[in-house]
């Protein structure tokens, strides 16, 4: 979920845990652009649509402004664009921060060190280092974590960070597995994530970038006022602790109530929880509607699109 702006290269999918296509919802009044041969779920955006050359949306399409369509690229629901979208308040961090810090960790290759959880200044992971953090809540004011180097989590931990974050490894158990970890990243700078993920982030006034490195498969809830997914790269969309519901009509949506966004699809009332869907209103799953479509070319970033009328 995204407050600016959403952009999936060329060869990215969008999945759930159960290998679902996933929904994008993009709060902001930028794109929300899917690359070549993308996939993905609905899409619910308050800028344009744009679907470059043979994408694919399984699911409808919402935008407050209009929806463009590359050549071959298919949606197999209903397309409303330039619609009334109302969308709960987008996520935010508001507690406060811890009055005193516990001072850096400045770890040298070579070392393990186990910190209990509280506030520091720099948190500093270099090569051929570990960190270990026991289950908790860390306020780290910034966060430097290089590359083969090993942060290793035990239990639920949660990591706040303030001013500026490198995360260029991944969050292991003992034996080497990517374990969930939460991060809320209070940061302006831009955050990457190189290596694998696994849980959720939370950047409401950064920029994001997935799949910057090597590593092709993210999982989780990713929130951020951008994002950008690089080519090839394949996003498995986790559900929240919280449930979220959302009411479609007359090409409005809704907010009943919400926490935190989430999936949502359209005409109906769709309640989301862990591992469980609830839908009514009838056509929530299975509404198609034809549109007459006018094809007129427009450029897009290189990529010739046609406007959906």
């Amino acid at each position: 979920m995204a407050n600016g702006s959403i952009r999936a290269g060329d060869e990215t999918r969008f999945i759930t845990t159960s290998d679902d296509p996933a929904e994008l919802v993009n709060f902001g009044i930028g794109d929300l652009r899917l690359g070549v041969e993308a996939q993905s779920g609905s899409l619910i955006s308050r800028g344009r649509v744009i679907l470059l050359d043979l994408a694919t949306v399984e699911g409808t399409i919402q935008s407050g402004a209009e929806v463009l369509l590359g050549t071959g690229a298919t949606v197999s629901g209903a397309i409303s664009q330039n619609a009334d979208i109302s969308l709960p308040p987008f996520p935010s961090i508001d507690n406060e921060w811890p009055a005193t810090s516990q001072g850096s960790v400045l770890l040298k290759a070579g070392d393990t060190q186990l910190i209990e959880p509280g506030a520091f200044d720099l948190v500093r992971v270099p090569p051929n280092a570990t960190l270990v953090l026991e289950s908790g809540t860390y306020y780290f004011d910034s966060l430097d974590v290089r590359p083969r180097a090993v942060v290793r989590a035990e239990g639920e931990v949660t990591i706040e960070v303030r001013t500026g974050a490198v995360l260029r490894s991944s969050f292991v158990d003992e034996g080497g597995g990517i374990v969930p970890v939460t991060l809320r990243y209070r940061g302006l700078a831009p955050l990457g994530l190189v290596s694998a993920f696994d849980g959720s982030v939370l950047a409401p006034k950064a920029d994001l970038s997935i799949g910057s490195g090597h590593a092709r498969s993210f999982t989780g809830m990713f929130y951020a006022k951008t994002i950008d997914v690089r080519p090839g790269v394949t996003v498995r969309l986790g559900q929240p602790a919280t449930i979220m519901s959302f009411s479609f009509k007359s090409g409005r949506i809704d907010a009943d109530s919400a926490n935190s966004p989430n999936e949502a699809s359209a005409y109906g009332t769709c309640s989301f929880s862990p591992g469980r869907m609830n839908s009514t209103g009838g056509l929530c799953c299975a509404l198609m509607v034809l549109f007459l479509v006018r094809r007129r070319k427009i450029s897009s970033n290189g990529a010739s699109v046609r406007r959906y009328d």
